[in-house]
């Protein structure tokens, strides 16, 4: 079936501090209801829901686009919509200016129809400051064109203590038709002073041109 409108309508929105919902293989389908997460949630620090594999479709923007965070209390964030038939391009008003005290950022965006480029500024309009874990996974959808130059680039401003460090990130956009050349600043922007592991994927694409010169030589930014 679907997901009513109304299926959390009544939880005490401005008084919830955790959030964890999982629907993930059911059969579930048509589109996500606009309104289901459009509240406001001053208290909410940790955030997760998980819709992977079902069969839910329609534009994927407007998910989580009129959710109401407080970007000093929001800790932790997770959106895992994998292996649906979403469309559209990539949400870019996810979270805008609401990730100043994020410190675990995970979107799952894996085997849908999603189309279009990935924008300039995808990740840096959240407005990321703490961040130490990042895991966004793009594989296998319909992404085309070239890559940002400020994909890596998770923060509005360039300038300390803004530039979040940090520790742990995974990118992945296997199986997309992602093409023209590898930026040569791509990797410019990225604080490297407290990095663990890092992951970047793009396999089966058709990007060309060099791997950026600096790659592996990358000096902290602040």
């Amino acid at each position: 079936g679907t997901i009513p409108e109304t299926f959390l309508s009544q939880l005490a929105w401005p008084y919830l501090t955790l959030l964890n919902l999982d629907l993930s293989s059911n059969r579930l389908t048509g589109p996500v209801p606009s309104g289901l997460f459009a509240y406001s949630m001053p208290q909410m620090s940790s955030f997760s829901v998980a819709l992977s594999f079902n069969a839910l479709s329609g534009n994927i923007d407007p998910i989580f686009a009129a959710t109401g965070f407080s970007p000093s209390v929001l800790k932790t964030f997770s959106a895992t919509l994998s292996v649906n038939d979403f469309t559209g391009s990539l949400p870019v008003n996810w979270l805008t200016a609401q990730g100043a005290s994020l410190n675990a950022f995970t979107l799952h965006l894996s085997s849908n129809n999603l189309t279009g480029s990935i924008p300039s500024g995808f990740l840096s309009r959240i407005g990321f400051a703490k961040l130490t874990q990042l895991s966004v996974y793009l594989d296998r959808n319909q992404l085309s064109g070239d890559l940002p130059s400020d994909l890596l680039q998770l923060s509005d401003t360039l300038t300390a203590p803004n530039i979040p460090s940090v520790s742990r990130t995974a990118i992945s956009m296997i199986g997309n038709p992602l093409n023209g050349t590898i930026p040569s600043n791509l990797f410019t922007y990225y604080n490297w002073t407290s990095v663990i592991t890092f992951s970047m994927v793009a396999t089966n694409s058709l990007l060309t041109g060099n791997l950026p010169a600096t790659l592996g030589n990358n000096e902290p930014i602040i």
